[in-house]
């Protein structure tokens, strides 16, 4: 029984293209990457930065078994 190669396996495809590819310029796709999803991260934080503080205070949790007054 063979074992099937990286180009008849559909779900690893993309293997060989990555082993091929020089490291530093993975490296430099995953950090250009990572700085992108930051920036991201850092215009949805300054979108919502004003409307924060409103759901900051909520009201505490009561168990169902305790009884209100």
């Amino acid at each position: 029984m063979q074992q099937p190669s990286y180009a008849q396996c559909p779900n690893t495809g993309s293997t060989p293209k990555k082993a091929a590819q020089k490291p530093e310029f993975r490296s430099a796709q995953r950090d250009a990457a990572l700085k992108e999803v930051k920036d991201r991260k850092k215009s949805n934080k300054a979108k919502s930065g004003a409307g924060g503080n409103v759901n900051s205070v909520r009201a505490a949790k009561i168990p169902k078994n305790v009884k209100r007054r």
